[in-house]
């Protein structure tokens, strides 16, 4: 998880100046790729966290309730 964080903070901080149409089309088709994995791993680890009722944990009865108070 280190490591993604790192990989996110340093793609953040990327220069898009100079960066033109098809350079930027190509940029965008990997980042969407990206950002459906991610999606996918999110909702594997929700339910993985329903599962094992993991937001008990953490004070809360449901993950719902969890993700609400967390992540809005």
């Amino acid at each position: 998880m280190s490591r993604l964080s790192a990989a996110l903070g340093e793609l953040a901080d990327e220069e898009m100046s100079g960066k033109f149409g098809p350079e930027l089309l190509d940029e965008l088709r990997v980042l969407l790729v990206a950002q459906n994995r991610l999606a996918a791993r999110v909702a594997r680890v929700v339910r993985e966290c329903e599962v094992t009722g993991a937001a008990e944990h953490d004070g809360q009865k449901t993950m719902a309730s969890w993700l609400r108070g967390h992540a809005r």
